[in-house]
């Protein structure tokens, strides 16, 4: 069976994604899920009696299989997590380390932490720590503390990690005062030693490059996001760019393609330089922490060392969803990451872009001969079309939490593209040789105008009226899906009539366009409210969305 070829395997994966991830988020209504799975097992039973193509008969009968699977492990996910909230629930004395710092403010802290220890008896499990207070926690930190042990489903206070992060950290451990936590010393653990390396990086880089462009550098490079200012944060959102503070494929491509051009100056064979980068790959997704977005572009690259290095040819669509599915299958809470979600999407983009242009004749037809215009409007067009492809793609996440998308997209993720690459390699360069003053400070001056034009990029997009597009109008989330589901069943299998491929990306911004305009013209101005996230309620208007204190009463 040419599961690669045929794209078989797209389809299984498909499959037992979609079937994790409706067994999260309806795991009170399994009667569904059983009713797709059913639906699924008597089909390929039926194809199977009257199809003739064994290939397809045994991908129908795996289709099944993997939405059987998806509801066992999801399920199997659920018991544990439960459990969990249930046999820690009150108050307990923990100890462990920090293994992420999500949220750092002035009045309460979140933070990852592996607990290691409860009431002196060992444990091994992750979970929420908030503090209601500006603790000094860092990542690496082994601490002890008295906490109050309440499921996240019960926690209401909680603003950057919720989402559906209950299957993955079941519970919420809350410090109220101060004197309830301390700072121990731990032993050695991998991750807190690499955790360090990362924290004495991004100084070095802070202190080399100043406070902006230093901490713009520790975000693109080592990951460290929440050192960026909310303006920052906000202003990269609004201009539809907020991906490139992501760790992902954009990001390890860029470090791993300068690494092979160093390894190909010294003229190391391709094999070896195959098997170097798959070692430097796996040491930086580890210093970073093992983001599941930097994860699944680091098994999508090593698909492409192992093809080279067996002499397989391989397919990009497959690689993709094999490898989400892999980590799906390793973490099923993962599934609901949104930082998966969205590397998955994104790239899922990229490759559906690439497979348009492949049979567009200006994009394609490439001639010894073309004009430096050419050349240039050809580039144009395939950044557009990739933009473009890229923008649809993610919809469905960007609609799902964050309820509004920006316009500016199209053309801030070109021209911020160029300066965010630019920046990574000088910021690199400049770590590598912050002892060398003598090639540190051209380097580090260059790094920081850089750095300016990115974050005065973001700005200026940001600051464009009526930019942000919100996704809450009649209709809306019904395109968004439908084109998403069309655009996969137009690129998950090679179809014979190619110009088919273009269809549902047309189809979607006549009828995403015509809704809008008819949606602008006849909602009223007025301001509603969203939700409340503890002391905060967000607000919504045509101008804007808009989050207001409401702590004072």
């Amino acid at each position: 069976m040419n599961a690669f070829a045929k794209r078989y395997f797209t389809w299984i994966a498909l499959i037992y994604l979609a079937f994790s991830l409706f067994s999260y988020l309806e795991n009170k209504t399994k009667i569904f899920l059983f009713l797709g799975f059913a639906l699924i097992f008597f089909a390929a039973f039926a194809y199977g009696l009257h199809s003739k193509n064994k290939n397809l008969t045994i991908v129908s009968i795996l289709l099944a299989l993997a939405a059987l699977a998806a509801n066992i492990s999801a399920d199997i996910s659920f018991l544990h997590s439960k459990s969990i909230a249930e046999k820690y629930r009150d108050v307990h004395k923990i100890s462990g380390y920090v293994r992420e710092v999500s949220a750092d403010r002035d009045f309460m802290n979140e933070l990852i932490v592996k607990v290691e220890g409860v009431d002196e008896e060992e444990a091994s499990f992750d979970i929420i720590l908030v503090t209601e207070f500006d603790s000094e926690l860092s990542r690496g930190d082994f601490f002890e503390a008295t906490v109050t042990v309440i499921p996240m489903a019960e926690y209401s206070k909680l603003e950057y990690l919720r989402n559906a992060n209950e299957y993955k950290y079941p519970v919420i451990a809350v410090i109220e005062n101060e004197d309830d936590l301390g700072l121990t010393e731990g032993g050695f653990r991998l991750s807190v030693g690499l955790a360090s390396l990362n924290s004495k990086l991004s100084a070095r880089l802070r202190v080399g490059l100043g406070k902006g462009a230093g901490e713009l550098a520790s975000a693109l490079l080592l990951g460290n996001r929440d050192l960026l200012s909310d303006s920052v944060l906000r202003d990269f959102r609004r201009a539809g760019i907020y991906h490139m503070l992501a760790l992902s494929g954009l990001h390890v491509a860029i470090l791993m393609g300068i690494f092979e051009l160093i390894l190909k100056k010294l003229l190391i064979s391709k094999r070896v330089r195959v098997i170097i980068l798959a070692i430097l790959s796996a040491f930086y997704i580890a210093l970073t922490g093992f983001l599941l977005s930097t994860c699944r572009a680091m098994l999508m690259l090593w698909a492409v060392y192992i093809s080279y290095l067996v002499g397989r040819s391989r397919d990009a669509m497959t690689s993709l969803f094999a490898v989400v599915c892999i980590i799906v299958v390793i973490d099923p809470a993962s599934v609901l990451d949104i930082g998966l979600q969205l590397s998955f999407l994104s790239t899922f983009g990229v490759i559906a872009s690439s497979m348009i242009g492949a049979h567009v004749p200006f994009i394609k037809n490439k001639r010894k001969d073309d004009t430096v215009l050419i050349k240039a409007a050809r580039g144009a067009v395939s950044l557009l079309l990739t933009s473009l492809c890229v923008f649809v793609s993610t919809l469905p996440a960007i609609a799902i939490y964050f309820g509004e998308v920006s316009l500016a997209t199209f053309i801030s993720n070109i021209v911020a593209g160029f300066l965010c690459e630019a920046f990574m390699v000088l910021a690199l360069v400049f770590l590598v040789f912050s002892r060398l003053t003598v090639i540190a400070a051209p380097v580090g001056v260059v790094a920081q105008l850089l750095a300016s034009a990115l974050t005065g990029c973001a700005e200026l997009f940001s600051d464009i009226p009526k930019i942000m597009l919100s996704l809450s109008y009649p209709f809306a989330l019904i395109l968004v899906f439908t084109l998403f589901g069309a655009s996969v069943v137009m690129f998950g299998i090679k179809l014979p009539k190619k110009w088919l491929l273009a269809v549902p990306i047309i189809c979607f911004a006549l009828l995403f366009a015509a809704n809008v305009c008819i949606f602008s013209f006849s909602r009223s101005d007025k301001v509603t409210a969203e939700y409340i996230i503890g002391d905060s309620i967000v607000l919504s208007s045509n101008d804007g969305v808009y989050i207001c204190d409401i702590s004072d009463g």
